[in-house]
């Protein structure tokens, strides 16, 4: 699933993006902005909740504090 965040200041143009990627059933529209102020604390509302995408900064975070490669 493909989850995408919509900043636009144009009401009806942000509507018509998120009706049209609502169709599709790879897409999910998870927040929608109506300018730039906004875009940052929507993406970290919404940032991913992989597991594995955590796990993987872990263990960068663990290999970088030893000496090793990032």
């Amino acid at each position: 699933m493909i989850r995408v965040l919509v900043a636009e200041d144009m009401r009806i143009l942000r509507d018509m993006l998120v009706s049209m990627l609502n169709l599709e059933d790879d897409i999910k529209v998870v927040a929608q902005v109506a300018d730039g102020t906004g875009v940052v604390p929507a993406a970290l509302a919404e940032r991913p909740r992989s597991r594995r995408a955590g796990h993987r900064h872990a263990r960068a975070r663990r290999t970088h504090r030893r000496g090793g490669p990032a």
